[in-house]
C-alpha cells in the first residue's frame, strides 16, 4: 500500500492484561499498513501490565509515526479508558483494540482498502469478520458474523437492540464523525462501552459497512469482564459493575428505542429475556438455575 496513505490510529485499550498484552502489541507491529500510530491507554492496572508495555516501547518505537502511553491514577472503567486515547488520536481513522485480543496482520490495510473503495457512500462505520477464540488462537471457536449480515439500517437496528450483535473488536471508526458528531463513548455506563455507542450511530443514519475479511481475534479467557460466563454463580466485582451497565443500558436505551421503532415483538420477548437473565444470575436455587436458563435459550432461539 501506499505511503501517502492516511494516517491510523489503533489504541489499544488495557487493564490487568498482563498475561496477553505482548501478543496484542505484537500484532499492531506486524501490521503491513505502515502509517499508524500507536495508543496505549491503561485504567490503572494493578499488575505488570504498563511495566510490560514501556519496555516493549523501547524497543519498538521506531515501529510507529508515534507511540503514547497513558495511565490513569484509579479505574475509571472501559468508556473513560477509551475515551482518554481518543483524545491522543490524530488518525483519520481509528481501530481500537482491548489488550487481551489481537490483530491479524492486514487488518488496518484491508480496513483502509474498504473505506477507500466505499468513500463515496460515505462509511463512517466499518465491521469485519472476527475470529473468536478460546485462551490461544490455535483453539478457534467460531468467526463471527454466523448469519447473512444485511446491510439495511433498520434490521441493523434491529440486531442491535435485541442482542449487542457488533462486536467491537471489529470496528473500525472515522475519528472525525466520532468525536465531532458524538463526542466519543458514553461514560455514563463504564463498563459497557460499546452498544450505547452503535445504537447511537444507528438511530443516527449510520449504518455498519460489513467488510467480511477475518481481520480481528478476540480472546474469551477466564480474566475478562465475562469470562466466568453469563451463568455463573456468583459474580466478580467488575462481573457485577458489567451486568449493572447492561441494565442501565436496557432500560434507559434499548427498550425505549425498540417502543419508539414500532419493535414491540422485540421489546416483549427482550423484556422477558432479561428478567428470566436477572432471576437466574441471582437465585442459589438449582432447580431454579436450571428452569430459568432453559426459558432464556427458548426466548434466545426466538428473537434471532
Amino acid at each position: 500500500m501506499k505511503q501517502e496513505q492516511p494516517l491510523i490510529s489503533i489504541a489499544v485499550i488495557t487493564y490487568n492484561s498482563s498475561k496477553y498484552v505482548l501478543e496484542t502489541l505484537e500484532s499492531a507491529k506486524s501490521q503491513t499498513y505502515q502509517n499508524i500510530e500507536l495508543i496505549i491507554s491503561d485504567d490503572c492496572s494493578t499488575d505488570e501490565t504498563v511495566n510490560i508495555c514501556k519496555h516493549w516501547i523501547e524497543k519498538n518505537r521506531s515501529r510507529f509515526v508515534r507511540v503514547e502511553l497513558i495511565t490513569a491514577d484509579q479505574n475509571t472503567g472501559i468508556a473513560a479508558n477509551c475515551n482518554r486515547a481518543l483524545r491522543l488520536m490524530n488518525g483519520e481513522w481509528i481501530k481500537i483494540i482491548a489488550g487481551d485480543d489481537i490483530l491479524f496482520s492486514r487488518a488496518i490495510e484491508s480496513h483502509v482498502e474498504f473505506v477507500l473503495r466505499k468513500e463515496r457512500e460515505g462509511a463512517a462505520i466499518v465491521v469485519s469478520s472476527v475470529q473468536f477464540f478460546k485462551d490461544t488462537i490455535e483453539n478457534k471457536l467460531y468467526v463471527w458474523p454466523k448469519f447473512k449480515f444485511s446491510n439495511n439500517l433498520r434490521e441493523q437496528l434491529r440486531r442491535q437492540l435485541v442482542g449487542s450483535f457488533i462486536p467491537a473488536a471489529g470496528v473500525f471508526i472515522n475519528r472525525k464523525i466520532l468525536v465531532n458528531k458524538f463526542g466519543g463513548f458514553n461514560e455514563k455506563y463504564p463498563m459497557f462501552e460499546d452498544d450505547p455507542l452503535w445504537i447511537l450511530f444507528l438511530t443516527n443514519g449510520y449504518r455498519f459497512h460489513f467488510n467480511d475479511e477475518v481481520l480481528t481475534g478476540y480472546r474469551v479467557h477466564d480474566d475478562s469482564t465475562g469470562g466466568r460466563g453469563i451463568f455463573a454463580d456468583s459474580g466478580s466485582t467488575v462481573q457485577v459493575q458489567f451486568f449493572n451497565d447492561v441494565a442501565r443500558v436496557k432500560n434507559e436505551i434499548s427498550f425505549p428505542t425498540m417502543l419508539k421503532n414500532r419493535f414491540y415483538l422485540e421489546f416483549l420477548l427482550c423484556w422477558t429475556h432479561f428478567y428470566i437473565l436477572r432471576k437466574q444470575l441471582h437465585t442459589g436455587n438449582t432447580f431454579s438455575n436450571f428452569f430459568y436458563k432453559k426459558v432464556y435459550g427458548i426466548i434466545a432461539r426466538l428473537l434471532w
